[in-house]
């Protein structure tokens, strides 16, 4: 039987990049540490078409959890791409704006600017305050 040479290039799969739900994980575990596991996130990824736009796309939801609250819940933010993955969108669910990333550095910017927003931080403070 005759051998059939590799077609596929030798740089197909590109690791150095982290991807952003592996970003949004990193996340979720830093709060989970900076509030002592009070707040444990959580990143829920689907895969859906959007039927108007005819395309098809990763969503990943950053979903804030209280376990000492009867795992009560609410989604912080979603994280919207196709496969090239860049542009992406980040709809923040608490203050229902929507803002378009075109790298990973924006992307990394946005995340901050969102985490670090006072509505996000009085938000965890007001979760926080109702436990201790």
């Amino acid at each position: 039987m005759k051998t059939i040479e590799d077609l596929w290039p030798d740089d197909l799969v590109n690791v150095e990049n982290p991807l952003p739900k592996e970003i949004l994980i990193e996340q979720a575990n830093y709060l989970r540490s900076k509030t002592q596991n009070i707040l444990i996130g959580e990143v829920v990824t689907s895969f859906k078409v959007v039927y108007k736009e005819k395309n098809k796309v990763f969503e990943h939801d950053f979903i804030l959890k209280v376990p000492s609250m009867g795992n009560y819940q609410f989604t912080l933010l979603k994280v919207v791409h196709g496969f090239s993955i860049y542009p992406l969108t980040i709809y923040n669910e608490l203050d229902e704006r929507e803002t378009t990333a075109y790298s990973e550095k924006e992307f990394k910017y946005e995340l901050a600017n969102i985490l670090g927003s006072s509505l996000v931080r009085n938000a965890i403070g007001s979760l926080i305050g109702r436990i201790v």
